[in-house]
C-alpha cells in the first residue's frame, strides 16, 4: 500500500486537484496525522514545485497550477488540525502597488502563505501606497515586527517611512537593507584583504532601484565619499 502523504504530495505537485482532495479525504478517514499531512504532503509538495521551477522543470502556469491544488486541499484538512498544527503562525498583508494590475505572483504567495498556516490580508491589486500603510498601521498590535518585501521603488520607500513615523514597532524592508547589509559588508572585507581605504575608492553601482539606492545610502553612512560613486542606468553587467 503506497504512502497516503506521499500519494497527496504527488498529486499537488502534478497540480490535480480533485485527486489531491480526494486522497485527503481517504487519509484523514484512515487516521492519517493531518500535521504530517500538511507538512510533509502539502509544504514539501510546494517545496518540490519550487525547486522544478528554478531549475527550468516547471514553468509559472505549473506552479500556478499545484498552487492552486494545494489551496483545494486546505479547507477539508483545516478542521482536523489541532493545537499548534491549527495556530496561524502570523499574519501576512500583500497586494500590488499603485499601477501594477498582475495578480498572478501575488496570488501564488496567498496560496503557500495559507497553506504554510499564516493568515493572509489580500488587498488585491494596484493598491496606492496609503492602503497599505493603513492596514498594517491597524494590525500594529498583532505584529512584534514588519517585513516588507518585494515592493517597487518609490512605493516601497513611501510605505517604510510612513510606517516608521507611525508605529513603534521594528519595519524592516529586506529588498532594500537586506541586499545593502550583505553587499556593504562584502565591500569592506573586500577592501581589507587588498589594502584599499574607502575614502580612495571609487564604486560603480549598476543600476538605482530600491536596493541600489539603499547599497548607496549605507555605504555612505560607513564612510564612502558620494563624489566615489558612480550610478549606471544599463541592466547589464557586460564590458
Amino acid at each position: 500500500m503506497s504512502d497516503p502523504v506521499e500519494t497527496i504530495k504527488e498529486w499537488v505537485i502534478k497540480g490535480k486537484k480533485n485527486e489531491a482532495v480526494a486522497a485527503t479525504r481517504e487519509a484523514l478517514a484512515a487516521g492519517t496525522d493531518p500535521g504530517a499531512i500538511m507538512k510533509d504532503g502539502l509544504i514539501a509538495a510546494m517545496a518540490v514545485v519550487g525547486q522544478k521551477y528554478s531549475s527550468g522543470e516547471f514553468f509559472l502556469p505549473q506552479m500556478m497550477i499545484a498552487a492552486r491544488a494545494m489551496t483545494e486541499v486546505i479547507p477539508v484538512l483545516k478542521p482536523h488540525l489541532v493545537g499548534e498544527a491549527a495556530e496561524s503562525r502570523g499574519k501576512a498583508v500583500i497586494g500590488t502597488v499603485k499601477g501594477d494590475v498582475h495578480d498572478i505572483g501575488k496570488n501564488i504567495v496567498r496560496m503557500m502563505l495559507e497553506g504554510a498556516g499564516y493568515e493572509v490580508v489580500d488587498l488585491g491589486v494596484d493598491v496606492p501606497a496609503d492602503k497599505f500603510v493603513e492596514t498594517v498601521a491597524s494590525l500594529e498590535p498583532t505584529f512584534g515586527g514588519i517585513n516588507l518585501e518585494d515592493i517597487k521603488a518609490p512605493e516601497c520607500f513611501i510605505i517604510e517611512q510612513r510606517l516608521r513615523e507611525l508605529l513603534d514597532i521594528p519595519v524592516f524592508h529586506d529588498d532594500q537593507h537586506g541586499t545593502a547589509i550583505i553587499a556593504t559588508a562584502g565591500l569592506l572585507n573586500a577592501l581589507d584583504l587588498t589594502g584599499r581605504k574607502m575614502e580612495t575608492t571609487k564604486l560603480v553601482c549598476n543600476g538605482a532601484g530600491a536596493a541600489g539606492i539603499a547599497c548607496l545610502e549605507l555605504l555612505r553612512s560607513v564612510g564612502f565619499r558620494p563624489a566615489g560613486f558612480s550610478v549606471r542606468r544599463e541592466t547589464s553587467m557586460s564590458p
